[in-house]
Formats: C-alpha cells, structure tokens, sequence
C-alpha cells in the first residue's frame, strides 16, 4: 500500500523560476542589458543600429562561406583558409568597388 503513494515537489512559483534562468543565463542578460545602455547613450537611431547590423552579418556570412567551402571540398586547411580569404577579399573589393 505504501508503494502507491508518490511524494511530488512543491511546483515553483513563477518568480523562481524566472531567477533561475537569469541565473543560469547571466553573462547574455549582461550582454544584453550593457548593450542597450550603450545604445541608449550613443544616440543612434534604431534603423541606422539594425541596418548596420545587417550589413555587418551579411558582410561575415559570406567571409565565413568563402572560408569553409574551401575547407568542405577536402583541400588541406593550410591552403584552404588562406585561399578562401584571398578570395572573399578579391570579391568583395570587386562588389563594392
């Protein structure tokens, strides 16, 4: 008979929760919170912050595409890296110019 009984833990109440993820989580919630001061006290618009940043991972994304094709068709990482920037080098100095 004592079999059946199941002992359950009080549930957390939502504050306990929420302080432990913030705990768990705390170097991105300090990212987060550093950066929004920083914004705020830049001046900045938001359209000009989201556009740059836009430009900036697009602009990365495709460095980083030049890097690893080289690196995924089976050349030797010495070569391949050096080769992939050489050429995403060349190729954006050929688009923006």
């Amino acid at each position: 008979m004592e079999d059946n009984l199941k002992i359950t833990p009080p549930k957390e109440s939502w504050f306990q929760q929420a302080k432990q993820m913030l705990v768990s989580n705390m170097v991105t919630v300090f990212f987060i919170v550093l950066c929004a001061i920083g914004f705020y006290y830049s001046g900045l618009t938001v359209g000009f912050l989201l556009n740059d940043i836009i430009t900036r991972m697009v602009r990365n994304s495709f460095l980083v595409l030049a890097l690893l094709l080289p690196v995924m068709a089976g050349m030797g990482l010495n070569f391949a890296i050096v080769l992939g920037a050489m050429c995403a080098q060349a190729a954006v100095i050929y688009v923006t110019h």
